[in-house]
């Protein structure tokens, strides 16, 4: 019974891979790497956003404005110096540039 409720639509989640193995589909990897990224952007927004409002120390405005500046650079003019980093610490082909640079950067 359960098996003709399920859509077709939730097939992305989860499917077979070679020899029958199972394995979670390209839906499920999307749900995690946005649920990461989603969540570390917050979290560093958050902890930023509080510290430039209600924490005063020295510098404070000079690193306010270089956040601001940073926002200001499109993505594209990144993208290579975000390759070769990645390169060198041997995170190509994985998930955790995808994570690690949603999370790091000023939201746009």
């Amino acid at each position: 019974m359960a098996r003709r409720l399920r859509g077709r639509g939730l097939d992305i989640f989860e499917g077979t891979g070679g020899y029958g193995r199972r394995h979670r589909g390209p839906g499920a990897h999307t749900l995690v790497v946005t649920i990461l990224v989603v969540g570390g952007s917050l979290f560093t927004s958050i902890m930023g956003g509080f510290a430039f409002a209600r924490l005063r120390f020295p510098g404070r405005n000079i690193l306010f404005l270089i956040v601001l500046a940073t926002m200001m650079i499109p993505y594209p003019v990144t993208m290579v110096p975000l390759y070769i980093g990645f390169n060198k610490l041997g995170w190509v082909n994985s998930f955790r540039p995808a994570t690690s640079a949603g999370c790091a950067s000023a939201p746009t």
